[in-house]
């Protein structure tokens, strides 16, 4: 059975082994290797009291934002570990 496309999973622990044996699988079928990185940014609950003004809810939109960017960054380092294999075994990119 030939191989045409593959996917990996990609996080932020443990991925070597995975995408070493990924870029191996694909090289040796010439086949396609994508990777998938999902972040999540959890909601924090929060309990106040609402007669207290939008000063709250512009401290929770400001806590987001930092938790996306800092998600973002996480992000960028995956990517470049996943692409850093590719280009220096062969594998097709994508």
């Amino acid at each position: 059975m030939r191989i045409r496309d593959s996917l990996v999973h990609l996080d932020t622990e443990e991925q070597g082994n995975r995408l070493r044996l990924a870029a191996g699988l694909v090289r040796r079928h010439g086949a396609h290797l994508t990777g998938l990185h999902v972040y999540d940014v959890l909601l924090p609950l929060l309990v106040g009291d609402s007669s207290s003004g939008s000063s709250g809810a512009v401290l929770l939109v400001e806590m987001l934002e930092r938790m996306r960017q800092d998600a973002i960054a996480v992000s960028g380092g995956v990517e470049a570990a996943f692409r850093e294999p590719r280009t220096s075994r062969g594998t097709n990119s994508g």
